[in-house]
């Protein structure tokens, strides 16, 4: 599933192990983006450079949405690494914030 470059919320299907996989296809080098999923959820970008640290999201923190920021030092492929207590259908909005 490539993400970039909607604003639109994505569903991820966690499998019965309660930990899925995503690609996460960046654009550009240098690109910046805000995660935001909900507070239950774990998730790894692997080898991505997190730039800010998870923080309640100020419009729907009251929903149970925290975010996180990232930079890119690179462009190409990165896997994301998903976990959540329901294991269930997890949402995710990633953003990216300084497109060209």
């Amino acid at each position: 599933m490539i993400l970039l470059p909607s604003d639109r919320t994505q569903m991820v299907q966690l499998p019965e192990s309660g930990t899925g996989y995503f690609t996460l296809e960046v654009p550009a080098w240098g690109a910046k983006m805000i995660v935001s999923t909900p507070y239950t959820t774990n998730y790894e970008i692997i080898e991505g450079d997190r730039e800010v640290a998870r923080r309640w999201n100020g419009t729907c923190g009251a929903d149970g949405v925290v975010q996180e920021g990232y930079v890119f030092h690179r462009w190409g492929a990165f896997t994301v690494r998903v976990t959540d207590e329901n294991n269930e259908r997890v949402p995710f909005t990633i953003v990216h914030t300084n497109p060209e």
